[in-house]
Formats: structure tokens, sequence, C-alpha cells
């Protein structure tokens, strides 16, 4: 059988617009406070992306060598113009009186996407692909971090939090390679996350007592909203914005305080 009539029988749920559809299933959970069902759909999602990113590089392997001739679709395979559009989703307050995000404030919002009607049933490039694992990771990590503070149970409190924390570098991480991926071309999805995870994460490594971890993840990110970026003086609400800047310096007062004491 010809590489031709093997991509014609691929299954279907490995289209964009299937792995989108999870992932924003996942988004609509979240904001309703289903946090499992969330992570069940948000992991769906990233299954379906491995199974692509492999897909990939045995058809990327086989095109270098010579052994897909008939494979008329590299150019979008290996990049493409595919405009993915992304939403940021509030996710409520945590309405416990004692949730650590009310004394430092707490990016809590996920990213739903779409592609335009044409493109959805489209091959999945590299670039896509590796944007859409960043995002969907991001999405985990708020995830996780939204249950945590919801159990908010002081005894499993620190545990959890580090399995959190964990999630965030995770996500970190995917952005890195998408980057790789993706070259130096701007993207505001990126931006987004590098805020969302720098702030999340100082005020992890503060509810954990680690002012040193958390006072580089706020002034890194006191750096960047100081900044002359699109994201931050267009498309970053002024709320956000504010609260991300008053945690900036409520733990520079604070570090300043222990320091004296120390």
């Amino acid at each position: 059988m010809n590489s031709s009539n093997n991509s014609n029988n691929r299954p279907s749920i490995l289209s964009a617009k299937a792995i989108i559809d999870k992932n924003n299933e996942g988004v609509e959970h979240i904001i309703n406070g289903r946090y499992i069902e969330a992570k069940r759909a948000f992991k769906t999602s990233l299954v379906f992306l491995a199974l692509i990113h492999h897909q990939q590089k045995k058809r990327e392997e086989e095109y270098l060598q010579g052994e897909d001739e008939e494979f008329d679709g590299a150019d979008q395979f290996f990049s493409s113009q595919q405009r993915i559009i992304i939403e940021s989703r509030a996710i409520p307050d945590s309405p416990d009186p004692t949730s650590y995000s009310h004394t430092l404030y707490m990016y809590r919002h996920a990213l739903s996407a779409r592609l335009s009607a044409e493109e959805e049933q489209g091959i999945v490039s590299k670039d896509v692909c590796s944007c859409l694992i960043a995002l969907v990771s991001f999405n985990v990590s708020v995830c996780a971090h939204c249950k945590s503070d919801r159990d908010n149970n002081h005894q499993s409190c620190a545990t959890s939090n580090m399995r959190v924390l964990k999630s965030y570098r995770k996500a970190w991480e995917a952005l890195q390679i998408d980057v790789g991926v993706a070259g130096g071309r701007h993207k505001s999805y990126r931006d987004t996350i590098v805020i969302a995870v720098l702030n999340n994460m100082g005020a992890l490594f503060h509810q954990l007592s680690n002012f040193r971890k958390s006072r580089y993840c706020f002034r890194s990110l006191k750096n960047i909203l100081s900044s002359n970026s699109i994201t931050v003086k267009i498309e970053l609400a002024p709320e956000i914005r504010d609260g991300m800047m008053m945690n900036c310096y409520y733990t520079e007062e604070r570090s300043y305080e222990i320091d004296t004491i120390l």
C-alpha cells in the first residue's frame, strides 16, 4: 500500500479539530470546577498530540531518506501558516477565605483554541503540534493548581503544591520546545504562558516559604510587565497586570523584611 493511501487511512481522531475540541472540553470543565474531568480531557488531548508527534518523526525520517516519495505535503508538514486563535477563559476565584490565592494574585485562566474552518481537517504541522502541546500542558498545570487551591488540605498542601510546580515546569519545557520548533517568530500565546507560569510559580514558592525562588520569579515577571511587550500593553487585561504587579511589590517588601531580620 503506498504512502498516499496510508495518509488517507489515518484516523480522523488525529485531526487538529479533534485535539482542539478535547482541549476546549477540558476548559469548560475547569471553568465549572470539574477538575478531574478537565484533567482527563487535557490528558486525552496530550495523548493525541503524542501520537501525532510520533507519526511526524517517522514520516520526517522517511521523507528525508527518500522513502516517502509521494508525500507531497512536505512544506505544510514541517511548517505551516495555520493560524491558531487562542482565547483566555476566566476561572472563578476560590470562595474559600483561607485560600492563598487571596494573599497573592493567582492567574486563573485556561486557554481555549480554534482554527479557521478550512484548516480544521488539514494536516497538523510540526509548529502547530508544538504550539498545542505547550497550550494543553499549561492548562494541565492551571487545572492542578486550581484543584490544589480548592482542596486546601493543610496536611497535604506542601506535597500538592510541589506536584503543581512540577506540572508548571513541564509546561515551561513544552514552551521551550515550541520556541525551538517554530523559530523566532513572535507568538503572543507564548508571552501569556510565560507571564502566567512565572506569576503562579512565584506564588507557590512563596507559599512554600522558598523566598529565594519566589523572588526570582517575581523579579523576572516585573521585568516583563515593565517592558514594551505588545502582549503586556494590549492583550493583558489591566486587572491581571495590576494583580501581578501587586504580587511583585508585596514579595519585594516581604523579602526586604526577611533580609532585615536575618
